[in-house]
């Protein structure tokens, strides 16, 4: 794998930077993503893909399950960074169908090994999302 990483490297390099030189090196002086995007780390979810964005407009945080939590040290920096620092003005959390995280904790497969705290925040952060999307858009 780490094989097809580098010639994956090298191929972006010759087929992507060369031809868009510009663009690459404008975005290496500073970056002005419009959004924050905090999605899910499944690999088969990849934000630029699901949204067809290119580098530099979408500024993303991904965590396994997806979830918010309000003692997430590393998450609650994002948000913090995004808006006082990029001034980014809008957040999307993004989830998916197929949930693996959500499939674990139910029991429906093998996975995570099961931690009562952290289920009953994962519950709690869920009821908070879904009353904040019963009162603004979804995408």
């Amino acid at each position: 794998m780490i094989r097809t990483l580098l010639d994956g490297n090298r191929r972006f390099v010759t087929e992507v930077f060369e031809k868009d030189r510009d663009y690459f090196t404008d975005l290496g002086h500073e970056q002005n993503p419009t959004v924050l995007q905090i999605g899910c780390s499944d690999s088969r979810v990849p934000v630029d893909t699901i949204t067809q964005t290119r580098a530099g407009e979408v500024f993303a945080h991904r965590n396994v399950g997806n979830i918010v939590a309000t003692n997430d040290w590393n998450l609650s920096a994002v948000p913090e960074f995004s808006i006082n620092r990029l001034h980014i003005p809008d957040i999307v959390v993004c989830g998916h169908e197929g949930w693996a995280t959500a499939a674990a904790w139910l029991g429906l497969r093998d996975g995570l090994r099961r931690n009562p705290n952290y289920f009953r925040l994962a519950e709690v952060e869920r009821l908070r999302s879904a009353q904040s999307v019963s009162k603004r858009p979804m995408i």
